[in-house]
């Protein structure tokens, strides 16, 4: 079906809940595997449904309907695994599936994701953007919140930066099962603090030196506050899933607030900002 960056990862997840067991992603369009069983004119309802909510959001500017093809009978999900391979994702990261060996010895921070239905495997230039960010911070001891965490990448590489105190969120709750596992697997148990939900359900006493959130422009404004609050002063908030020509907007959206631009990356046609709580005038 034809997509638009800004939406693929919402449209992503939403075919997963439909039952697809893999998804391909392109500039221009999604392809989703189905069973064969599964109901044509069903899947079709359902999706154009969704895409009438995203349009009506002023999300969706495409007007080419999605279509269902049929093809031969194959293990989909094995065939999406097969494209997963050891990425190197920023500076001092690699990425790679836990169902994938290295063929030598790395210098960098290894992560190993399991996916499963959850957004994150490190290809996405969002995720890239932010490690990029954090890999040259003082992250060291200090307590990080992951805001929409999917399968935990971020969280884990705060914690292989040797953060103190992590804790990730993500209103999916598939997210933060698959986010377990993946935290437990590379850190240890009890290492990441994980809930399901937003920001807004942390404790009004909770204090955070970073806050990753790599999300959309979109819930970004929406959740704005609850992003800020946690904030210590002086503290950084690394916000991405935010596209190029959306910056000026984002930044003109936080210079009402307290979080000055320290630093911003670029990645394709995506961007995300490194900011800084500064004190109240």
């Amino acid at each position: 079906m034809p997509v638009s960056p800004d939406v693929a990862e919402a449209l992503s997840n939403f075919l997963f809940e439909l039952g697809c067991s893999g998804v391909q992603e392109s500039e221009v369009e999604l392809v989703a595997y189905f069973p064969a069983e599964a109901s044509k004119q069903k899947l079709l309802a359902e999706i154009e449904k969704y895409r009438a909510g995203l349009k009506a959001l002023g999300y969706l500017s495409s007007e080419e309907a999605a279509t269902i093809l049929s093809c031969e009978n194959r293990d989909w999900n094995a065939e999406w695994k097969k494209q997963l391979r050891p990425l190197s994702v920023s500076r001092r990261f690699l990425v790679k599936p836990t169902w994938v060996a290295l063929d030598e010895p790395v210098e960098q921070f290894v992560i190993e994701i399991d996916p499963k239905q959850a957004f994150g495997t490190g290809a996405h230039a969002t995720t890239q953007l932010v490690l990029r960010l954090l890999e040259e911070l003082p992250v060291k001891d200090k307590r990080i919140l992951d805001v929409g965490t999917g399968t935990g990448i971020l969280a884990i590489a705060g914690h292989k930066l040797g953060a103190g105190k992590i804790t990730a969120c993500d209103i999916d709750p598939v997210a933060i099962e698959a986010a377990r596992e993946n935290t437990e697997a590379n850190t240890g148990e009890g290492a990441v603090q994980l809930f399901v939900g937003s920001g807004v359900a942390l404790s009004r006493q909770a204090r955070f030196d970073f806050v990753l959130a790599n999300i959309t422009k979109n819930v970004i404004f929406a959740c704005l506050a609850d992003i800020v609050a946690p904030l210590v002063q002086g503290g950084y908030l690394l916000a991405s899933g935010i596209l190029g020509t959306e910056v000026d907007e984002v930044k003109d959206r936080l210079a009402t607030t307290d979080l000055a631009v320290m630093n911003e990356e670029h990645l394709g046609e995506w961007a995300a900002l490194h900011l800084q709580k500064q004190m109240p005038a």
